[in-house]
């Protein structure tokens, strides 16, 4: 049986996923290109200034944005914690989203981090004394992912449960994923650090506070590249405490997630000295991330929970006489071979031979080990994958508490149902969309949670609508039959049926090429059955990703990589279809202006770094904009680049905005050099081509903003932040000067939005208007008339709009020979 070729490559593209695919450094391979890192000290100054600037008294009124969802997808969630004295309260700390607060058992939740200038939680403790007071450990120390919206700046204190927050320092820690205090002594409190995820430096391993956190000691180190990633503390004898360690780096070029600095220590003297536990231990250099948990009950046994370096499972362990003797357990835990994602190990309080496995999926052992049991799979409501955090209530350990990569779920019953708290905003977003004939509807892709919508911007109201990593979503602007998305690594696929059902484009795509984890497709502006697709090349299809073909040679030198050496932006000139540009990951952008014949390299005079986004103008057919992410070593400025000459020469038009990556650029197609720039610390906008800047709106939470989209016909602004779901902002018109001429007519149309008909009115003086239009948002003629004067100079007449679908509309009325006024309409 011959198979057709999509299929084939649809399942060798399935199963490159299944053995490839991990958490992506997509993120952090953005910002440092071509360095090994990132001069941290930069960002946490940029951070600081800006919450500055968003508090500013001189600042006008801005707008709110308005968050526009989804409440009932979820996202990362790193810690959950509750409270023995108060069942009712919980705390969330997401990903890249801060820390959340429950007083009633999660019906409803209140942020309560967001005034602080990094929202990458690692972890959270509260004081077993008293529960008003709850430490804050920012940046995530789960390896992979890895961008800065990852890294923290240290730990933060709230001595009123989260109204307001005190800094404690630590800023060099890169992530803290452990917090532990004194069962007895709530001045002494012990903080596990990793370090920089991304380079080697010394503020790593154990920090120790005697007063609450005002000063810090750094009680254990062990190199400039091992971490401690989880920490146990003895309940009955608090000076003995249990570390583990992880010999951990990245760079751009790959991941040594592993080392023989990883293992076991433990401190029977409150962190003066340490002693490394190895008898029945593995050993060597194949030893990656452990998980350690005391049993509350029988505080002599300790599990641990180690995987290799490579992330697959190497075994738990058990000691039943405080560290002396180790025992391998028979039991096994999924990790799905990338267990440096996860990889706890949570006792029950009560009984010591209850033990929950946090890895992949969740695995509970009754017996001591022995045999571990999936409880997140295959329950009357499937748990998502990829688990981080688990809270067993000390009074009623039936009751427990489960953060993953999906959100928080809920058991009553020891784990062996689920119930999801389905109303967090915690979703991480790579891309957004607006459908452009039914702006209600909008779509994005996410990490880890699949390609989603709304049909009505109600925000617990989303659907998935295609599985994996989600990325590209596209909507056909004149067909919304046609409905596009992607997954990773260019997984791309279409629907015919407004996106009930979709099947794989890729026919013409060479299955060799290079593709991106975030691999680009757009649109031709004037003609959207035209699509382009940019791998290492740019394809090019004609019949609405029927079938492709390829437009380019190569544009990327080989390197040895799947996902590096790609195309990441492309643009096409809304006035000339024919002139094309594309940006790339190793910092060469190139041109065509003759829709793909001859090629020409246009990044002389640009920093060689990763290409974020670039737009043509929709006025000026040689002119064209670029954004930039990265930092050159020791230089904090970002990068927002103009050509006027089709990138013969570019200009640095950053000036006036925060040195901070910026990772999406819009050109508003109504108002020449109005530029909106999505950033890692929220939007910012200029009126006159980038000369000067002001950071757009208000009530936006300092987020990484990965993609804008924008709605001419409505002025609708959506943004997609990685960690608290969309957000919309009405784009308003810029301020008129005297010198502007007043319109000769001003229409009034009501009702709108409308149902039937609507009522065009208005007072009519010095000008004969003499046709109206309706036209939809391609700017197709579907009705027509000559306007009506009622008396003398007043307008009014009815028209009727029961036979056209609902959508937005124009309503155009001809004023002169060659001068139409026009306002919005909005059909239900």
């Amino acid at each position: 049986m011959i198979y057709p070729y999509w299929l084939i490559y649809f399942f060798v593209k399935l199963a490159y996923i299944a053995i490839e695919e991990k958490p992506s450094d997509w993120f952090y391979a953005q910002r440092a290109y071509p360095y090994d890192s990132i001069p941290q000290t930069f960002f946490r100054q940029s951070l600081s200034e800006i919450v500055r600037t968003r508090a500013s008294q001189k600042r006008k009124q801005p707008q709110a944005w308005k968050f526009a969802g989804p409440t009932n997808i979820g996202g990362r969630i790193t810690d959950v914690e509750g409270s023995p004295a108060d069942p009712n309260l919980i705390y969330v700390a997401a990903a890249s989203g801060g820390v959340f607060k429950s007083k009633d058992k999660g019906l409803t939740w209140e942020p309560i981090f967001d005034q602080n200038p990094i929202l990458a939680i690692g972890d959270m403790a509260l004081d077993p004394n008293d529960h008003n007071i709850i430490y804050v450990g920012t940046g995530e120390a789960n390896g992979g992912g890895g961008s800065l919206a990852y890294d923290g700046n240290g730990i933060f204190k709230s001595v009123d449960g989260g109204q307001s927050w005190l800094y404690l320092g630590l800023e060099f820690t890169g992530s803290v994923p452990k917090i532990i205090i004194h069962p007895h002594r709530s001045q002494v409190v012990y903080a596990a650090a990793m370090g920089k995820l991304f380079g080697k430096n010394s503020q790593r391993g154990v920090f120790k506070s005697v007063n609450g956190g005002q000063q810090w000691e750094q009680v254990f180190f062990h190199s400039d590249s091992v971490g401690v990633i989880d920490m146990s503390i003895d309940p009955l004898h608090p000076d003995t405490i249990y570390a583990a360690t992880w010999e951990r780096t990245r760079t751009p070029a790959g991941i040594d997630y592993g080392g023989k600095g990883s293992g076991i220590y433990r401190s029977v003297d409150g962190g003066k000295i340490w002693v490394k536990l190895d008898k029945g231990l593995p050993s060597g250099s194949d030893l990656g991330r452990i998980g350690i948990a005391i049993a509350p009950s029988s505080p002599h046994r300790v599990y641990a929970f180690y995987v290799d370096e490579s992330g697959d499972f190497l075994g738990v362990y058990r000691t039943d006489n405080v560290g002396q003797d180790w025992l391998k357990m028979a039991g096994r835990i999924n990790v799905a071979n990338f267990g440096w994602w996860f990889g706890k190990i949570v006792v029950d309080p009560k009984n010591a031979n209850t033990v929950y496995g946090v890895g992949f999926s969740v695995a509970k052992s009754t017996d001591g080990g022995n045999q571990f049991i999936p409880v997140s799979e295959n329950v009357n409501e499937d748990v998502h994958v990829d688990q981080h955090a688990m809270y067993i209530y000390p009074d009623n350990t039936q009751q427990v508490l489960l953060g993953n990569d999906g959100g928080l779920y809920y058991s009553q019953n020891a784990g062996n149902n689920w119930k999801k708290i389905n109303n967090l905003p915690i979703t991480q977003f790579y891309t957004c969309h607006i459908d452009y004939t039914h702006p209600a509807r909008l779509y994005g892709g996410t990490q880890d949670n699949s390609s989603m919508r709304t049909l009505s911007s109600v925000v617990d109201a989303w659907d998935i609508i295609w599985g994996g990593d989600g990325f590209v979503c596209l909507v056909d602007p004149t067909d919304s039959r046609y409905v596009y998305t992607e997954s990773q690594y260019g997984v791309f696929v279409r629907s015919t049926d407004g996106g009930s059902t979709f099947s794989t484009a890729l026919e013409g795509i060479n299955s060799n090429d290079r593709e991106n984890w975030n691999t680009p497709v757009v649109f031709e502006p004037n003609n959207p059955s035209t699509l382009y697709l940019g791998t290492n090349r740019l394809y090019r299809s004609i019949d609405r990703a029927v079938l492709w073909a390829p437009i380019s040679p190569s544009l990327t030198p080989e390197n040895g990589s799947r996902s590096f050496g790609t195309i990441t932006s492309i643009t096409v000139s809304p006035i000339d279809p024919l002139i094309i540009y594309c940006g790339t990951d190793v910092g060469k952008v190139w041109a065509t202006q003759d829709g793909g014949k001859q090629w020409k390299a246009i990044d002389q005079g640009l920093p060689g770094r990763w290409i974020t986004s670039m737009q043509a103008d929709p006025f000026n057919k040689s002119k064209v904009y670029l954004t930039i992410s990265g930092y050159r070593y020791n230089e904090a400025l970002p990068h927002v680049f103009l050509s006027e000459n089709n990138g013969a020469t570019w200009k640095d038009i950053s000036r006036g905005l925060p040195p901070i990556p910026c990772n999406k650029i819009v050109v508003d197609p109504t108002t020449p050099g109005h530029l909106i720039v999505a950033t890692d610390a929220g939007v910012w906008r200029s009126w006159n081509d980038g000369f000067n800047w002001e950071l757009l709106g208000n009530a936006l939470p300092m987020l990484v903003a990965t993609d804008l989209h924008f709605h001419p016909p409505t002025r609708k602004l959506l943004v997609a932040t990685y960690g608290r779901g969309q957000y919309t902002y009405d784009l308003e018109l810029q301020v008129k000067t005297k010198d502007q001429v007043k319109p000769a007519i001003e229409l009034v149309v009501f009702p709108n939005p409308c149902v039937n008909y609507i009522q065009l009115s208005c007072r009519v003086e010095n000008t004969k208007p003499s046709v109206w239009q309706l036209c939809d948002i391609s700017g197709k003629i579907l009705k027509s008339g000559a306007v009506i004067l009622s008396s003398g100079a007043q307008l009014s007449q009815p028209i009727f709009v029961d036979d056209i679908s609902p959508g937005v509309y124009v309503l155009k009325v001809k004023i002169s020979v060659s001068t139409w006024e026009t306002i919005k309409l909005l059909k239900t």
